[in-house]
Formats: structure tokens, sequence, C-alpha cells
């Protein structure tokens, strides 16, 4: 398995750089089942950008301080 930390998962949202395409190369060559990132690193990114993270969990993670969740799940 292999597991993208905040830095490989943020190069990733730059298409058009060439660490991006290196990245996306090697990534290639891996069976996309065995590729992950852990929910830490998405809530990194999520506060780092001040983006809104969709949760479903809003308990867990409406304890965040600064951290914008919203449950587009329910109406």
């Amino acid at each position: 398995m292999i597991v993208l930390d905040t830095d490989h998962l943020s190069t990733l949202q730059f298409d058009e750089t060439e660490d991006a395409a290196r990245l996306k190369e090697r990534l290639s060559r891996v069976d996309p089942g065995e590729v992950a990132t852990t929910i830490i690193t998405v809530a990194a990114i999520v506060r780092a950008y001040g983006a809104t993270l969709l949760s479903a969990n809003l308990s867990d993670f409406g304890r965040i301080p600064g951290l914008q969740v919203e449950d587009w799940l329910q109406e």
C-alpha cells in the first residue's frame, strides 16, 4: 500500500508542474486500490487552504478549531 502525505497529495493539485507529472507517472504503476491517504492529511489540507470539508462525521470534525465542515448528505 502507498499512503500519500500532505505534500504529495497537494502536489497532485497542480497538474502543470514537473513534480505532479513525475508523481502521477509513478502512481500509474501502482494498483489504484493500493493508493490511500489519511484523514489527518485531508483535514490538514482543508485547514491550510481555508476550505470546507464535506463529511457525515460532524461530531468529530466539529471539534477541530478553525475547521469548516459540512454534511451535504443531509437536507
